[in-house]
C-alpha cells in the first residue's frame, strides 16, 4: 500500500529529473517508480475520479516516455513536455487532497 505523501514524493522526484537529465538511466528508474506508484496508489487508495484520471495519464504518458527514452536517448522534448504537464496535474491534485484532508481531520479534532 501507498500513502499519498509517498505519491506525492516519487511525483514530484520525477518532475524533478525532467528538469535536469531526462535521458539518464537514473532518470529512467525515477521515472518508472513514479508510474509503479500512481499506479498502484489507484488501486489502493480511496479516491475520486479526478485523482484517479490524473494519476491514469501520469502512468500511461511516462509508459510512454520510458519506452521512448529506451529506445532513443536522445531528448523526446514533446515526450517529456507532456509527462511534466501530467506530472504537474497529479501534484496540484494530489496537495489539494492532502490540504482537504488536513482540513477535515482538523475540523474533527475540534468537534
Amino acid at each position: 500500500m501507498v500513502s499519498i505523501n509517498e505519491e506525492l514524493k516519487a511525483t514530484e522526484a520525477a518532475g524533478a529529473v525532467l528538469s535536469t537529465n531526462p535521458n539518464s538511466d537514473a532518470t529512467i528508474r525515477v521515472l518508472r517508480q513514479a508510474k509503479y506508484v500512481a499506479a498502484l496508489a489507484m488501486t489502493t487508495l480511496p479516491s475520486d475520479k479526478l485523482l484517479n484520471d490524473a494519476r491514469h495519464a501520469v502512468v500511461i504518458i511516462l509508459s510512454d516516455l520510458v519506452k521512448a527514452l529506451e529506445t532513443d536517448p536522445t531528448p523526446q522534448q514533446e515526450k517529456i513536455d507532456k509527462a511534466k504537464g501530467a506530472i504537474r496535474n497529479l501534484v496540484w491534485d494530489l496537495k489539494a487532497k492532502q490540504e482537504i484532508a488536513t482540513k477535515t481531520h482538523a475540523i474533527d479534532l475540534r468537534a
